[in-house]
């Protein structure tokens, strides 16, 4: 049981739920206030929380009231966080990753991508491990020009994925900054299973994760021009999509400065560079801990000032390509003179729940050469095993 709550309270956003309802009740419109994420999201975290015993839920009508079960959680929460801020360390999650590739090679017999390795291979994996991102090199504009084409006329989700929420067409989505397409919507899209299974492309990844890596999400996204106001994940937050992971994205639109720029605070993925910022922050390591594992979206000002330097733009014509560990704090830049169309593949190394994925599986059986989009080349080891959770 007790490993099972520190599993619960593993989490920056639940530690943060947890820290905003503290020893009163607090509304889930609150809530989702002050978190700045999807409802979908939210929900998702509060179940969780309940499943554990961690919250209780007082309803009145349509109106749900949350509230920690016992008081002492938020000494429990504090904790939590001093424990994640002392494993600032780098080395834990190789040692992690190293057991993770022991099973893989040796249990499971996935070979690696050693053969697959191109010219640069091993400079784009120094770059990611010494600034958090790379530039690989652009996709074909043709290609992009057929992603694009055939995604513009399918349905999405107005704001973020919001799986229980009905699908509308894209013009009726700009009442919120962005539109997310389905998974099962991006699976089908031309050219992108291909793309996300780029032989050199996944070279660089194991060699920046340290072990075969696993597709756990396919998304895409518009991003709209002229909305007042950045919101949720166009303001600077890091992710924790598993315990080491990066991430592909494809720009479908060309970016210039003004066209929303994907933006990355160069070297915030390295958790002995953030070790060292927080043995030297100015408010000791309980008030840095609060700010970098409690708070969920953080200020510019704030960001540049603990980092020094402002975050680095990713700019270039529709086909520019690049690889980034969202571990690191970064942004999505709302754009100013024009819509802005991204794809992503996200990259890990453990088979966590993705039930997003999982139900878009490709209705083709594993080894056939049906189906013009599935290149032929995911029948194999290792791509079988990178593309497990969605291609049958």
């Amino acid at each position: 049981m007790q490993a099972e709550i520190a599993k619960v309270l593993g989490n920056p956003i639940r530690l943060r739920i947890l820290n905003l309802i503290g020893g009163r009740e607090v509304a889930y419109g609150a809530l989702l206030d002050d978190l700045g994420i999807s409802k979908a999201n939210l929900s998702q975290h509060l179940s969780i929380l309940r499943k554990a015993g961690i919250v209780a839920v007082r309803r009145d009508g349509v109106h749900g009231f949350y509230r920690l079960t016992f008081p002492e959680i938020k000494e429990l929460c504090s904790a939590m966080r001093d424990i994640l801020a002392r494993h600032l360390d780098e080395a834990g999650r190789v040692y992690f990753v190293e057991a993770v590739d022991d099973y893989v090679r040796n249990t499971l017999r996935v070979p690696p991508l050693d053969g697959h390795r191109a010219d640069g291979t091993g400079a784009f994996v120094s770059e990611m491990k010494e600034k958090g991102y790379t530039t690989l090199p652009p996709v074909d504009r043709d290609k992009v020009a057929r992603m694009k084409s055939f995604l513009r006329p399918h349905m999405v989700w107005a704001g973020d994925y919001e799986p229980t929420e009905p699908l509308c067409k894209l013009d009726e989505a700009r009442s919120e900054n962005v539109a997310n397409y389905p998974p099962e919507t991006m699976v089908a899209c031309p050219h992108l299973v291909d793309l996300a299974t780029d032989p050199a492309v996944l070279a660089v990844v194991e060699g920046y994760l340290g072990t075969a890596p696993i597709i756990l999400g396919v998304t895409g996204w518009w991003s709209f021009a002229d909305n007042p106001g950045a919101k949720d994940a166009q303001l600077y937050h890091m992710d924790g999509d598993d315990y080491r992971f990066c991430k592909l994205f494809v720009q479908l639109t060309d970016v210039d400065e003004d066209g929303g720029p994907h933006t990355f605070v160069e070297g915030s993925h390295d958790w002995n560079t953030v070790r060292a910022l927080r043995e030297k922050w100015s408010g000791g390591p309980v008030e840095f801990n609060e700010w970098y594992f409690g708070t969920l979206r953080k200020a510019d000002d704030k960001v540049e000032r603990v980092f020094g330097m402002k975050g680095v733009k990713f700019t270039g014509p529709a086909g520019t390509r690049f690889l980034v560990d969202t571990s690191g704090i970064h942004k999505g830049t709302p754009p100013v003179k024009a819509d802005r169309l991204m794809a992503q593949v996200l990259y890990g190394v453990t088979p966590h729940a993705q039930a997003p994925l999982l139900a878009c599986r490709f209705p083709i059986p594993a080894g056939s050469l049906k189906g013009a989009r599935v290149p032929k080349r995911v029948a194999d080891p290792p791509f079988d095993y990178v593309t497990w959770l969605f291609l049958t």
